[in-house]
């Protein structure tokens, strides 16, 4: 999962169980700053899209992109000190989020719990809005 600081601009950050960086997996994480992209057209053709994740399935139709999300270095700061600084692991990979109709879902008002660099937190989903997906960038 990665949870969303929604603003100008949204930072991806990994919600995991277990410290930044590399997890007893192998996998080497890497935090993600999404930028709006203003006044998109949807795309055509309109896709359908049946989707399954651990909440629930979803029914969508039509895609519009809404951020491309580019790994980032950060470093978090308490009271000016550096409490966790973060490089990144894999610069050729970039997310696209495309929001959608929404459709038949069954994903709403699941409960969990979320422990990552800032915070450790319960919520409850509201409907499914954005699919991410693995993209290519140039410029």
């Amino acid at each position: 999962m990665k949870a969303f600081l929604i603003a100008i601009s949204i930072l991806l950050v990994p919600a995991i169980a277990f410290a930044q960086g590399k997890d007893p997996f192998g996998y080497e994480f890497d935090d993600y700053l999404c930028h709006d992209i203003p006044k998109s057209d949807w795309i055509k053709p309109h896709y359908r899209l049946q989707m399954k994740d651990q909440f629930g399935h979803t029914d969508s139709e039509a895609l519009r992109a809404v951020f491309i999300c580019n790994p980032v270095a950060k470093e978090v700061l308490v009271d000016g000190k550096v409490v966790n600084e973060d490089g990144i692991n894999n610069p050729e990979l970039h997310y696209m989020c495309y929001t959608f109709d929404p459709g038949r879902t069954d994903a709403e008002n699941k409960r969990f719990a979320v422990e990552n660099e800032f915070e450790q937190n319960k919520y409850k989903t509201g409907g499914p809005r954005m699919v991410c997906v693995p993209s290519l960038k140039r410029h």
